[in-house]
């Protein structure tokens, strides 16, 4: 995001923008995004939104991205008790599950081990979790997939 600041009023020149960034968490991924601007100024101000980009700035988008892993649902979700995660991996990986809560606190991981290629699924007994919005995420081979929600009834 940039912002500007003329200095008379009226008067538009490219030379006094400013680059201003902002961190997302990422428990925010696949969420819509809102921006919110505040200015006090006694003289006209005018707001330009132009070239917003959103990008992601771990390991997680490779990995997807060169399909070691393909994750499908978490079924049932919402879930009670118990939940399944699906996936399937293009080749035998060492397979880790975390979860997290909405403030990014992990409460629980799970070692799956090493899981062949082809279709797979870990069983979640969520008998410990509160009700609530939780996210996961699977590290394999050491590279961890962007997270994706799951709800506990």
């Amino acid at each position: 995001i940039f912002t500007r600041t003329d200095n008379q009023s009226g008067q538009l020149s490219d030379t006094n923008w400013t680059q201003v960034s902002a961190t997302v968490p990422w428990n925010y991924s696949g969420q819509q995004l809102y921006f919110a601007f505040h200015h006090n100024a006694n003289d006209m101000f005018l707001l330009y939104l132009d070239d917003i980009r959103v990008t992601e700035g771990n390991s997680a988008a490779s990995l997807e991205d060169n399909a070691q892993v393909t994750l499908l649902s978490a079924y049932p979700n919402p879930f009670r008790v118990n939940t399944n995660i699906a996936f399937e991996l293009k080749n035998t990986s060492e397979v880790i599950l975390q979860m997290f809560d909405l403030s990014g606190k992990l409460v629980m991981q799970r070692n799956a081990g090493t899981m062949t290629s082809g279709l797979n699924r870990i069983e979640v007994d969520g008998t410990a979790l509160p009700s609530g919005v939780y996210y996961y995420t699977l590290t394999i081979n050491g590279e961890t997939t962007s997270a994706h929600k799951i709800v506990k009834m």
